[in-house]
């Protein structure tokens, strides 16, 4: 769904600690069938920039369809420490909502607060100025007594990474169709040393679906934009 908060809206929403009534309802849709209301005094609620379409770490870029769909998969997944799948004990919160905020042009204070965390600010820019930036947002929410909520209200927890199962294919920026098609000439960036450098384009396109699992706080995510929302916004660009 878009987001329709406006800057403001969020900000007073961020200033309160624990949930409103009005996500109290989005919430405890997901209490276990047949136990009383969780009550706001008892969770503590925080927003995350999960994902964009920028260039993340891995040389990849996902194209609008898949945020559109991780979005969508989202409400419900866990919340959880180093994408470990296989342990239960890594997990200790929930995705109760998550929105998509489309920018179609970015003011220049925007492209300023953007481009200052990423790797590859020319490659970058030149997204946004073709295809606009999209930001995924999500709300979570753990046990207001869990360990973990100090090490988030004291900034030990901040970046974050997406963990899901993607259905799609790899699509050449430069002919804006799948590598696999015999009429584009080019390789992924993963492919350095195999091919001729020449043939190499700076990143690749992710396009398809977004099966959404978790979101994990990590030391270091792929996405450099993606972390907790602090008091300064950090890189969440209304404008």
């Amino acid at each position: 769904m878009e987001l329709k908060l406006t800057r403001a809206e969020l900000e007073i929403l961020l200033q309160t600690r624990h949930p409103t009534d009005d996500e109290m309802q989005l919430i405890n849709q997901f209490k276990p069938y047949g136990l009383d209301p969780w009550e706001s005094s008892e969770l503590m609620r925080f927003a995350l920039i999960a994902s964009n379409n920028l260039i993340h770490g891995s040389g990849q870029v996902w194209d609008k369809n898949v945020l559109e769909t991780m979005v969508a998969s989202y409400p419900g997944c866990a919340l959880m420490i180093d994408h470990e799948w296989k342990d239960q004990t890594k997990t200790f919160g929930m995705i109760y909502d998550s929105f998509i905020y489309s920018l179609p042009r970015v003011s220049k204070e925007g492209i300023v607060r953007i481009l200052e965390k990423s790797p590859n600010p020319s490659e970058d820019y030149r997204i946004i100025q073709k295809d606009g930036y999209h930001q995924v947002l999500v709300f979570g929410f753990a046990e207001a007594t869990h360990p973990i909520i100090s090490e988030i209200s004291y900034g030990r927890k901040a970046d974050v990474s997406m963990g899901g199962i993607f259905y799609g294919e790899s699509i050449c920026p430069i002919c804006d169709i799948p590598y696999s098609d015999p009429k584009c000439p080019h390789y992924p960036p993963y492919m350095a040393g195999l091919v001729d450098e020449e043939t190499l384009t700076p990143y690749y396109r992710r396009s398809g679906k977004m099966d959404s699992i978790e979101c994990s706080f990590v030391a270091s995510g792929s996405c450099r934009q993606a972390r907790l929302i602090d008091s300064r916004l950090n890189t969440f660009v209304f404008t």
